[in-house]
């Protein structure tokens, strides 16, 4: 669908096989009123009859940060022989739905881009519960994962009230899993399924995460991540250079250099 602005208060919208009518603006809220152009099926050798009409009511795109509201008159038929009646439908819509796929793909694009259900149900004016439906209808592409090398990391949220959780990816850097806590009984269960396919795993040099490993893979190598190696060794000078500016007078004169 296209929306062409005829002033600054007013716009006609252009919508595949739909009639304008009307556009009305009530309440800071477009209102189109149209009519679905006549496309008559066969049924039984004959075209069918028009038997009444229903006016269906669609939420579409925003215009301007003011909502659209689509009133559709849909014919329904009836056939002359058999007295089989069915109901026309609107390409810009689903059947039984009153939100426009263009909303939908919007709230898709925007779920891409990680913002949360009610930022995004305020901004499309939707729900929550119907961002989040459309959030759980998405289809996630299957991938072949490569587990010969496994990485955890751990992150801090708030699952299930744990502080932490624990995210795994694959040879490749593909998300496999996020673990609901970084607990060894919960890290086991994950390595004791993959135990076959499991080569090396990377992780930092949390001694929970080394003890689990070695238990449960203990022919598996263990690779440090070098994030966390530099980072012990930055606390280790930090540790030094401490030490010794409180151990001595003398070296207090370098502490402004600690930077170097």
């Amino acid at each position: 669908m296209y929306l062409c602005k005829n002033n600054f208060t007013t716009f006609r919208p252009e919508i595949k096989d739909v009639k304008i009518k009307k556009v009305e603006l009530i309440s800071d809220t477009y209102h189109v009123y149209g009519i679905r152009v006549d496309i008559r099926q066969n049924c039984c050798g004959r075209k069918m009859n028009i038997h009444d009409y229903r006016t269906v009511t669609i939420r579409s795109l925003c215009y301007g940060n003011r909502k659209v509201i689509l009133h559709i008159e849909k014919q329904r038929y009836v056939c002359p022989v058999c007295n089989k009646r069915t109901t026309s439908s609107i390409d810009i819509v689903d059947r039984n739905c009153s939100i426009s796929n263009e909303v939908k793909d919007e709230i898709r694009r925007k779920l891409s881009e990680m913002k949360s259900f009610t930022q995004i149900g305020r901004e499309e004016n939707t729900s929550i519960s119907t961002v989040m439906r459309i959030f759980h209808d998405i289809e996630v592409p299957h991938r072949e994962l490569d587990y010969e090398t496994v990485y955890l990391d751990e992150f801090k949220g708030n699952a299930d009230k744990e502080k932490y959780q624990l995210a795994i990816y694959d040879t490749n850097h593909i998300l496999i899993d996020i673990l609901k806590d970084r607990k060894s009984s919960t890290i086991r269960e994950f390595l004791l399924c993959h135990k076959n396919s499991i080569k090396k795993v990377g992780m930092d040099m949390f001694m929970q995460f080394r003890n689990t490993v070695y238990s449960c893979l203990p022919h598996a190598d263990i690779v440090a991540d070098k994030y966390h190696v530099i980072r012990q060794a930055n606390w280790m000078i930090r540790d030094v250079r401490i030490r010794l500016f409180n151990s001595d007078a003398k070296y207090r004169e370098y502490k402004k250099y600690w930077k170097l």
